[in-house]
C-alpha cells in the first residue's frame, strides 16, 4: 500500500511540473464590426490565421459587434470577416500579437456591396495602444537580431526603453559591482533596485531572497522578443 501511495504521489508530481512547464505568455485580439451608418453589425463570423502554424480559429460578433480571440500564441495573423448579405467581404493581413498585449483593432466598418466584392487592409506597424491603460515596450525579434550586445547579454537590450536604468553596467569598463547579473543594479521609472519581476514565458525567474539575481539568463537566440511592463499594468 505504501508503495503504491508513494507511486500515485511521484505521478503526480510529474504531471505538476508538466504543467508548470507548459505556461505559455498569450495576447488578445479584439474589434468591433459596424455598418457604414456606424451601427453594431451582429452574428457575424470572423475568422484568424497564424502566419507561423496556419492554425485557424473562428469567432462570432456579440450583439453589439464586438469579437475577441483571447489565448493567442504570440505571431503574425490575417483576419476575415465573412460578410452577410449586402456587405463587401473583409479582410485585413499582417497583425502582430505579442506577449501580454491585448490589441485593439478599433472600428471595422464594412462597406455596402455584393459578397463577391472584398477590401483589403494591411495592418499598420506601430499600432496605438488602446485597449487598456497598461504602459509597456516591446523589444521584437529585429532589435534582438540587429542590436550588437556586449557579452550578448538580454539585459543590454532593456537599455532601449524608456525609463530603464541599468547603471555602468554595459558602458565602457563597466560596473564591477554589478557585471556578472544584469538585473542587479535594474531601476524601473526611478523604483527601488528590487523592486523589478523577470519571468520566462510566464514564470517567475528570480531570487526572491535578494531580488537581485534571476535563476538562470536564457540564450539570446532563444529569445523571440522581449516586453517591459512599466506602470498600470494589466490583471495577469
Amino acid at each position: 500500500m505504501q508503495v503504491k501511495r508513494i507511486a500515485q504521489a511521484l505521478c503526480a508530481m510529474v504531471l505538476l511540473c508538466g504543467c508548470l512547464y507548459s505556461q505559455t505568455i498569450t495576447g488578445t485580439l479584439l474589434g468591433t464590426i459596424t455598418d457604414p451608418g456606424g451601427a453594431s453589425v451582429p452574428n457575424m463570423q470572423v475568422e484568424i490565421k497564424n502566419l507561423t502554424s496556419s492554425a485557424v480559429r473562428t469567432t462570432i460578433t456579440g450583439p453589439e459587434g464586438i469579437f475577441r480571440f483571447n489565448s493567442l500564441e504570440p505571431a503574425r495573423y490575417d483576419l476575415s470577416i465573412k460578410a452577410a448579405a449586402g456587405f463587401k467581404s473583409y479582410s485585413q493581413t499582417s497583425i502582430d500579437v505579442t506577449a501580454n498585449e491585448t490589441r485593439d483593432l478599433g472600428q471595422i466598418r464594412l462597406a455596402l456591396g455584393a459578397l463577391t466584392e472584398q477590401i483589403s487592409v494591411t495592418a499598420a506597424a506601430t499600432p496605438v495602444q488602446t485597449a487598456s491603460s497598461e504602459n509597456s515596450k516591446l523589444i521584437d525579434s529585429s532589435q534582438i537580431v540587429d542590436l550588437t550586445l556586449k557579452g550578448r547579454d538580454l539585459f543590454a537590450m532593456l537599455t532601449t526603453v524608456p525609463g530603464v536604468y541599468l547603471g555602468n553596467t554595459y558602458l565602457t569598463g563597466g560596473d564591477a559591482s554589478s557585471e556578472s547579473n544584469g538585473i542587479s543594479p535594474l531601476t524601473i521609472n526611478g523604483g527601488g533596485e528590487t523592486t523589478s519581476n523577470f519571468t520566462v514565458d510566464g514564470v517567475t525567474d528570480e531570487d526572491f531572497g535578494s531580488n537581485q539575481t534571476v535563476h538562470f539568463e536564457p540564450t539570446m537566440d532563444s529569445i523571440a522578443e522581449m516586453r517591459v511592463l512599466t506602470s498600470n499594468y494589466s490583471a495577469e
